[in-house]
């Protein structure tokens, strides 16, 4: 088996089919750790059933992330220079506080897989990327740091 993965998805019916899709495409994950943007409804989690993900399910959560977007359906995991234009809309104290947010939640999140040593792909041309890097880096050593457990 491979690793595990971690799936950040919006609650639409699109979204969600992109989720079994990925799942039903791939060699089984070890682990599978489901995170919704929002409440999930009934007949969404009976699509993630179908795909069955369920006996390897090690996490499901409902967080409310909020992503600051011009308009409707921008954000998605495929962006390329789309991301520091939204961004860049923001002032830069503001973007920096964005960018801690963002890297404070996905500390969260792996401290609730239980997934230690993260490893983070990212492009070198933009500074927003080091920083969240430097930021999410941080984050996750205070963690260690204060949960031995946590290695």
């Amino acid at each position: 088996m491979s690793s595990p993965v971690a799936y950040f998805f919006a609650v639409e019916g699109a979204c969600v089919s992109c989720v079994v899709a990925d799942w039903m495409a791939k060699d089984p994950y070890r682990d599978a750790h489901i995170f919704s943007l929002g409440c999930i409804p009934h007949r969404r989690l009976q699509q993630l059933a179908w795909a069955q993900t369920a006996p390897r399910v090690m996490s499901f959560k409902e967080m409310m992330l909020e992503f600051t977007v011009p308009e409707a359906l921008v954000f998605h995991l495929g962006m390329q220079n789309e991301f520091p234009q939204l961004l860049s809309l923001l002032s830069p104290p503001t973007r920096e506080s964005a960018v801690d947010v963002a890297a404070s939640r996905l500390v969260a999140a792996l401290h609730a897989m239980n997934n230690s040593v993260p490893g983070i792909r990212q492009q070198n041309r933009s500074s927003i990327c080091h920083g969240f890097s430097r930021t999410f880096f941080g984050g996750h050593s205070e963690l260690c740091h204060d949960e031995p457990d946590f290695t």
